[in-house]
This record gives structure tokens, C-alpha cells and sequence, in this order.
């Protein structure tokens, strides 16, 4: 869940999953991002070869996919993140209305922050 947003002449990516959940960290106190990852998770190219080859399947060629998101409210970012990872829906489950609510309004406070070039915590290189 990596997007690549355009500012001035530079691409930055930033992925949503980590923002979803430093979102999630920042609303709930005992909330634990290190517990074990859900069933379906992100895994690398090269894990992914790796593991593909030890199945017993050649000539693999694994690409990575940057999408170019366009996202509007800190909703937007919830519902996209939601919808399109299971780890990030089970996550959601269990938290309160009141908690989702508020994480929305920290994700479209962390959005301002990117649009403003102030979420380098989040860019990554890949």
C-alpha cells in the first residue's frame, strides 16, 4: 500500500498501512503494532521469490506495484486501507466507534501534514 505523490519535482511514497497504524498507535494507549501480523500480510519481492522457487516454480519475475492515490479526508485513507488489506480490517474490528472516529481524524491530520511535506517519517524508498 505504497502511493507516490508528487510535490514540486520529486516523487515521495509513503505507505498507508504504516500510517493506518501509527494513526491507530496514536488513538489507542495499549494498542501493540509489534504483535505477530495477521494471516495476510505485505511480503517483500525477494521473500516472495524465494519462496515461490522453493515451491518449485521457475523463471519467476516479481514486480512491485506503486499505485498513484489520490486521497481526500482521513475517512478516504480509513475506508482504502480497510477495504484492500485484511490485517487492516481485522484491526479496525476491534476497535470502538469512538476510536475509529478519531483515528479517521488523526489520518486526515497526518494527510495535511504530508500535503505540507512534513511526514518524512513515513516516506520510504521502495
Amino acid at each position: 500500500m505504497t502511493s507516490r505523490a508528487k510535490k514540486g519535482n520529486a516523487a515521495t511514497n509513503v505507505d498507508f498501512l504504516l500510517m493506518f497504524v501509527a494513526a491507530i498507535s496514536a488513538v489507542v494507549a495499549d494498542f501493540n503494532p509489534e504483535a505477530p501480523p495477521p494471516p495476510h500480510h505485505i511480503v517483500g519481492a525477494e521473500l516472495l521469490d524465494l519462496e515461490a522457487a522453493k515451491a518449485g516454480l521457475r523463471d519467476i519475475n516479481t514486480e512491485r506495484n506503486i499505485e498513484n492515490l489520490d486521497f481526500k479526508s482521513g475517512p478516504h485513507v480509513w475506508n482504502w486501507v480497510t477495504t484492500n488489506n485484511l490485517g487492516a480490517a481485522l484491526l479496525a474490528s476491534k476497535l470502538t466507534e469512538e476510536q475509529k472516529n478519531n483515528v479517521q481524524r488523526v489520518l486526515g491530520g497526518m494527510l495535511r501534514e504530508f500535503a505540507l511535506g512534513n511526514l518524512a517519517g513515513f516516506a520510504s524508498r521502495h
